[in-house]
């Protein structure tokens, strides 16, 4: 049932005119709607539905309180309102137990005229359960409440658990009087007669308690037993009686029926025990029509209504006799079974219900079955009376099934009944048996309607523009196997579904007669001819049906498929004509089939052509899509186009196809196309070929195929030399497509920047040139990703196109760089030993490899830097006390490549806890790149700082001894001591009091520490505040007419 959960606070007004008040009676399994939650502590646990687990309380479902790990419980789940009349005694009932005997679990049951956790916490206590470790099965309470005001009742459960418990389990909700009422009887049972004597034996325990369980009073005992057949009271008996028998006498008919028991005592009647029969007395025979009902039949059903009888040649085990077979979860409809066993026999019989015969004549049986049959097993039907083996000698037999094929099928057989009465009839299966379960499915009986057999010796061919001539032999039986003596009353001619015409007389009716019928058909296309003999106003129930050839235009539509499953399609295929009794290409559902010779030294030259229908093609390839089995490696096919018109039948534009295998599955050929036209796809063989397996065309499809260029190669970005926002792009156009052995005509280039398309180039894209774009529009310094799409015409790969990872393009990050954290760095791992790498954490980079040596580098993006320029490379490298020492390389670079990390600066030592590690300061001066005088370890000038080309750089770490170490607070700052005193003076900035007067026209100003941390950043500003800085050295900079100016001020 639905529920409607209200989480609310403590302190909200009463819920009482959410919905009207509940009566008593009030039973539920506490899931329905109207209960409310109060999660009071407002924690993510409180009280919910749980639907398994309180089966044992005869309720599917209740209600949990789910456990907080840190928080104490305080939930309530409250009723919904119940009208109680004051001074009136109510029982009050639930089903209760705890989680684990581990955990004390506590709640308790208030009820209040309110429905807030306050008002209920102030109202009447019912039940307290503090600290319960011992309910772990449901278990059941009743109390008495009785109010002193009449009105509407909240009864509310208050978990108060302590945190970290396992929970509390709630259901079976009841309020009724608190009146007598006692128990039903128990071990109610309903015996049949035997030998299906029209009686029953109702047996039963008396209760010795009330209905909650409470044991009877003293001196208190049953004073009536009543007995209810369908509804309806047959019986009173002394309060004593435990049992009674049930015959006619009493009314008792044949069949199944509902019994109940009811007690009084006191003057208070219990609830009624109530059971179902099984089948009572003697079978009624089944009139016609008879269905057995498989479908729904139930295992009783089964034992009442048939008999398994295993024969003295039965050596299945007897557990294998016939039953009804039903699915534990019903996932499928029940049926009746023979069991298989391997190397096994079948003797047995399966005896249906008596049934009225009501006239003589013929009978059918339709029964839906399957077996896994090999003509071993035989199934006959029997008609006779009783329920032996004997009742069945060989003279009842009527018939014998047709073979039963695994797959389910209806199976029909027609049986004379010459005097009307009541019989059985008996299915005798017998014969070695498989593993496999012989299956019944639905099984019916009925009058047997004569209706005739289908025509046969139907066929149809096409006659002058739109006729189709129709041939075809009258049926000589009915489906009764009786000989007709009389003409067929009608014979219906159906096209495409729709009875176009009607025959009548001798000409079209007498039996046996080989007749005929033109007809005009109109539309192009195969259509679907039935002819429907009818016997009076019964028609053939499996009518013979014919496919005519293809008629009108056979030109077919691209993209084609076929795999020769339809036959009705066959016509449209044809073949070159040979001379009379030479063999050539055939078309079943099996494929088209050319015969190959058979004997050793036979050898014959072939010529022979199959032909698709005409299409109507453009200029341009085509794929063929070819699936062969059979021939010889030494005879290939050839596949290509016959011009439609052509009486020569000559296979042009042939591509060959290598028989490399017995079975080849999809092949491809393309097939060109150079003047447009209508053609037939051909497949030719015109070798000399001996002995082999016969060649079979199993599937083909035919599509029109545009050529796709193969994607770009080389594909290479170069940015600006002058860190401009431009890159160039390079790539080589294939010589490649799609198509094997063609080179591709390529009329456009897109080129993508990280997926969205930024330019089209039309020019210069020839096959096996190369091609270069300049890309003007790069919008920040970055890397980008490049792709490059090639197209002929508006074709291009679905996937696949080349792209590659740029460099750095532009001006590297700015100064100063302090990353938080190393996620932005690139890491490479060069070992072939599989040594581990670099890893990152929230603030750090770590190297961790002890059992083999590593070759691992961790590198930074790009950072600007400016020629004359002076800076410092800091980082703090430590490690754990309990770890080695461990030394990592620092380079500088140009790009993110340990190939171009040219730079060795020194290395450094993580030997320290991270609390006390020092930062290692590199001093480095940017040059202009042609001052550098070689590549390798970094020079220093006079001041032992170490000298780089300016522009952009990247460090590096590289670890390549085997340990563990770790560094953090990596920066790339300005060095504070660059001569700034100088600078200012020329600068035109001025320190007045507490501010800095800022020069007209000068931007970019920027004001930092002398450890370069930027503190204020103006786009421009005509003065600098310093009255709220700390007492320190602080740099203010900004670039005036192209120059960097700049102030030291010390506060």
């Amino acid at each position: 049932m639905k529920r409607i959960s209200l989480l609310i606070s403590a302190g909200l007004l009463s819920l009482a005119t959410l919905a009207q008040a509940k009566t008593v009676p009030y039973v539920t399994d506490m899931a329905d709607e109207g209960w409310a939650i109060i999660n009071v502590n407002n924690d993510d646990k409180t009280w919910g539905v749980e639907t398994s687990g309180f089966t044992a309380t005869g309720y599917s479902q209740g209600v949990k309180y789910g456990w907080h790990r840190d928080n104490p419980a305080d939930d309530w789940y409250i009723s919904p309102a119940v009208t109680l009349t004051a001074g009136t005694g109510y029982k009050v009932k639930f089903w209760h137990k705890i989680g684990s005997s581990s955990y004390a679990e506590s709640f308790a049951l208030y009820t209040s005229k309110t429905n807030t956790a306050e008002a209920l916490s102030a109202g009447t206590l019912i039940a307290d359960f503090n600290k319960d470790k011992t309910t772990t099965a449901f278990k059941k309470e009743i109390y008495i409440f009785t109010p002193t005001e009449s009105g509407d009742y909240y009864f509310g459960f208050h978990a108060y658990s302590d945190a970290n418990m396992m929970g509390i389990y709630l259901t079976g909700f009841e309020i009724t009087l608190n009146a007598f009422t006692p128990a039903k009887v128990s071990n109610f049972t309903v015996t049949p007669g035997a030998n299906r004597a029209l009686e029953a034996t109702l047996a039963w325990t008396l209760p010795t308690t009330d209905a909650d369980g409470i044991a009877f009073e003293e001196g208190v005992t049953v004073s009536n037993v009543y007995i209810y057949r369908d509804n309806v009271l047959v019986q009173t008996l002394d309060g004593d009686a435990t049992t009674w028998t049930d015959n006619a006498d009493s009314g008792l008919t044949t069949g199944k029926h509902l019994y109940e028991v009811e007690v009084e005592v006191s003057g208070a009647r219990s609830s009624r025990a109530s059971l179902t029969s099984a089948y009572i007395g003697p079978l009624v025979p089944s009139p016609m029509p008879y269905d057995a009902g498989i479908t729904t039949m139930t295992k009783d059903d089964f034992e009442t209504f048939f008999v398994g009888i295993k024969g003295a040649d039965a050596t299945i085990p007897d557990s294998y006799n016939w039953s009804l077979y039903t699915s534990s979860y019903g996932s499928s409809a029940p049926y009746i079974k023979l069991g298989g066993k391997y190397n096994a026999k079948f003797d047995n019989w399966l005896v249906l219900p008596p049934m009225v015969f009501d006239t003589a004549g013929k009978y059918v049986i339709a029964t839906s079955m399957g077996y896994a049959n090999d003509n071993e097993v035989t199934v006959d039907l029997h008609l006779g009376s009783g329920t032996t083996i004997e009742s069945y000698p060989e003279a009842t037999k009527v018939g014998t099934y047709p073979t039963v094929g695994y797959t389910q099928n209806e199976y029909k057989l027609y049986f004379e009944v010459t005097e009307p009465g009541t019989y059985n009839l008996a299915i005798h299966a017998y014969g070695n048996t498989k593993s496999t379960d012989f299956k019944i499915y639905t099984m019916t009986v009925d009058h047997a309607v004569s209706k005739p057999q289908p025509v046969t010796n139907l066929t149809a061919t096409l006659g002058e523009g739109n006729t189709v001539n129709l041939k075809w032999t009258n049926p000589t039986e009915d489906n009764t196997g009786e000989t007709l003596t009389a003409d067929l009353s009608r014979v219906e001619i159906w096209v495409d579904g729709t009875r176009e015409t009607t025959l009548y007389g001798g000409f079209y009716c007498a039996p046996g007669i080989n007749t005929w019928e033109s007809m005009e058909i109109e539309g192009a296309g195969v259509h679907e001819i039935t002819v429907v003999p009818y016997i009076d106003a019964n028609a053939c129930e499996n009518p013979a049906s014919v496919y005519t050839p293809w008629m009108g235009d056979p030109t077919q539509a691209l993209p084609y498929s076929c795999d020769f499953s339809d036959s009705k399609l066959h016509s449209l295929w044809t073949v070159k004509p040979k001379a009379d009794g030479e063999a050539t290409w055939t078309v079943s559902t099996s494929g088209a089939t050319l015969a190959t010779p058979t004997a050793d030294d036979d050898y014959v030259t072939l010529n022979d052509v199959l032909m698709t229908a005409p299409f109507d093609l453009a200029e341009g390839y085509y794929k063929v899509t070819a699936s062969v089995k059979g021939g010889s490696s030494k005879y290939p096919l050839y596949f290509g186009l016959v011009a439609n018109d052509d009486a020569n039948y000559e296979v042009i534009n042939r591509q060959k196809l290598e028989m490399t295998s017995y079975v080849m599955n999809n092949k491809d050929l393309y097939i060109p196309v150079t003047t447009a036209g209508k053609y037939k796809f051909a497949v030719l063989a015109n070798e000399a070929i001996g002995k082999c397996s016969d060649i079979v065309l199993t599937k083909i499809a035919i599509a029109e195929q545009p050529v796709i260029p193969d994607a770009a190669t080389s594909l290479s970005v170069e940015p600006a030399s002058d860190l401009s926002l431009k890159a160039t792009i390079y790539w080589i156009n294939p010589t490649t497509c799609n198509i094997p052995d063609l080179t591709p005509t390529i009329t456009k280039a897109e080129i993508l920047r990280n997926g969205e398309l930024i330019t089209t180039v039309t020019e210069d894209i020839i096959a096996g040139s190369s091609t270069e774009y300049i890309d003007t529009t790069v919008p920040s310094p970055g890397v980008y990703t490049y792709t490059v799409k090639l197209y002929n015409g508006e074709n291009t790969l679905a996937s696949g196109h080349t792209e590659v990872a740029s460099p750095w393009i532009g001006g590297g990050l700015e100064v100063p760089y302090e990353p938080e954290n190393f996620n932005d760095w690139t890491a490479f791992n060069n070992a072939t030993t599989g040594a581990k790498g670099w890893g990152t954490g929230s603030d750090n980079a770590y190297m961790a490899s002890y059992s083999k040596i590593p070759d691992a580098w961790l590198i930074s993006p790009p950072i600007l830097t400016e020629t004359g320029k002076k800076y410092i490379l800091e980082v703090r490298p430590y490690n754990f006390s309990s770890n080695d020492p461990y030394t990592v390389d620092v380079y500088l670079g140009t790009e993110a490549d340990p190939e171009l990390m040219f730079f060795n600066l020194g290395s450094i030592t993580c030997d320290t806890p991270k609390s006390t590690a020092e930062v290692v300061q590199f001093k480095l001066t940017a040059v202009e790149p042609g001052a550098m005088q070689s590549d390798g370890d970094a020079t220093t000038d006079e001041n032992e700082r170490f000298e780089f080309p300016a522009g952009n750089i990247t460090a590096g770490f590289h670890a390549s001894t085997q340990g563990e170490g770790y560094i953090c607070d990596f920066r790339f700052i300005l060095d504070p001591e660059t001569g700034v005193d100088e600078v200012a003076a020329d600068g035109g900035m001025t320190l007045m009091g507490n501010a800095v007067l800022i020069p007209a026209g000068a931007r970019d100003i920027t004001l930092a520490t002398a450890a370069g941390q930027v503190v204020r950043h103006y786009e421009a500003t005509d003065s600098v505040d310093l009255s709220q800085l700390a007492a320190g050295v602080y740099i203010v900079s900004g670039n005036l007419d192209g120059r960097r100016i700049a102030l030291k001020v010390v506060k």
